[in-house]
């Protein structure tokens, strides 16, 4: 309704206009003067009622809105806001629910999941395993947190902790690396399911330095391929696991693949040798200084105990004579 108030003077009467045109007409130009104080006041009057006529509408309009809902099968062909192209509204979306859906978007809960160290193992290591993990709410309350199989009681909101489990491998690896995966999954009170993996990767290692073959007689493998065997009998699993690397640092590596560049080997008078698991090939080619060199000689496969007490098959292979100075070697 319009404002009320007092008037103090001489009471004065005002019509109301029921068409608009008369109104303008009577508020036209006054370069003739001719308007009078009542049609001012008419106009005025008019207006004024106009205006809460104004206010009974929309209020109306609003009243009838509310109550309004919205159908429509045919999938959206764009994602807008919260909605998902290729969405349908088979039910009924109510104004409130359809502005909730464009301007408040579903935003899934923050989740981490971590492994406590040494993510990248070598077979036989140690299998203790600390997950450390957190969840942090956006929107929606948490319900469920499930942590490598095991129900964590959720408080609704932020919460996080740590779990000990335990990672396996196989006995006798076929493959260049194994992962195990652990998995934490969260529901909300959305009903919608937010994941989070982490894994531990279990490889060997290769090897790499250099070796004093003084005590078998420093034989030459190109001209005395015989002696690969008597090499090979001597190249222990402690002399390979004790390599520094002959200038690059640091001897050994966890990897998949015999593959690798040494940049400023260097022999220093003694026989360059290579060692990795026989599951990562047979047949690695050697380029030395840019140059393809088939001077290198396979001399063990057999069983390796790696530092761990794990046993596989390795390849060891070292060059046919002695290397004086540094070299760039390349191996794949």
């Amino acid at each position: 309704m319009p404002g009320t108030g007092s008037y103090v003077g001489t009471n004065v009467n005002a019509n109301y206009i029921y068409n608009v045109g008369d109104a303008l007409y009577e508020l036209r130009d006054n370069t003739s003067q001719l308007i009078k104080p009542q049609d001012v006041r008419d106009s005025v009057w008019t207006l004024w009622n106009r205006v809460d006529d104004a206010q009974i509408a929309a209020s109306q309009s609003l009243s009838a809105s509310s109550g309004t809902t919205y159908t429509n099968t045919n999938p959206t062909t764009i994602a807008v806001g919260g909605i998902a192209a290729g969405t349908t509204f088979s039910g009924t979306y109510s104004v409130q629910q359809m502005f909730d859906l464009l301007l408040y978007p579903y935003t899934s809960p923050t989740l981490s999941l971590s492994i406590n160290s040494n993510s990248i193992r070598q077979f036989g290591s140690s299998t203790a395993v600390t997950l450390t993990w957190s969840v942090v709410k956006t929107k929606e309350n948490i319900t469920a947190i499930t942590v490598d199989s095991t129900s964590i009681i959720p408080n609704g909101g932020n919460q996080n902790s740590t779990k000990a489990t335990t990672a396996t491998h196989s006995l006798v690896p076929t493959a260049v690396q194994e992962i195990q995966t652990y998995t934490m999954s969260v529901v909300d009170s959305a009903l919608k399911t937010t994941t989070k993996t982490a894994t531990v990767t279990w490889q060997n290692k290769i090897y790499w330095g250099s070796i004093d073959l003084t005590s078998v007689g420093n034989p030459n493998l190109t001209t005395s391929p015989s002696s690969a065997s008597v090499v090979g009998g001597y190249i222990t699993d402690p002399i390979i696991r004790a390599l520094t690397g002959a200038g690059v640092s640091p001897g050994s590596a966890l990897a998949t693949s015999y593959a690798k560049t040494y940049t400023g080997i260097n022999g220093a008078g003694k026989y360059l040798i290579f060692a990795h698991p026989t599951i990562f090939g047979s047949s690695p080619t050697f380029v030395v200084n840019g140059l393809a060199n088939s001077a290198f000689t396979n001399v063990r496969s057999s069983s390796f105990v790696n530092e761990s007490g794990f046993a596989i098959s390795y390849d060891v292979w070292v060059s046919n004579t002695a290397y004086n100075g540094a070299a760039n070697i390349v191996i794949s």
